[in-house]
């Protein structure tokens, strides 16, 4: 997950990442790190990110990269990613 994110973001990039688990939440660390602009979509621990919620963020936060853990492994969820 770490290599994918530091290679891909730049700094001052805005970086939409979903977070219902641990997983998501490191991959915030990872934006700040990498000097990304985030925006971050919460969700219950143990339930999927909305995805209506995520195309109406977009809207209004064009991000380059969507970050989203298909099966949080912390939480036992596994995102429809459809």
């Amino acid at each position: 997950m770490e290599p994918a994110l530091v290679n891909t973001i730049e700094k001052g990039a805005p970086v939409l990442v979903c977070v219902n688990g641990v997983f998501g939440t490191r991959m915030c660390d990872i934006v700040g790190r990498c000097g990304g602009i985030l925006k971050r979509i919460d969700a219950e621990w143990g339930e999927p990110v909305d995805a209506e919620f995520v195309r109406r963020t977009l809207e209004d936060f064009p991000a380059r990269i969507v970050a989203i853990v298909h099966t949080e492994t912390s939480t036992g969820v596994l995102q429809p990613l459809e």
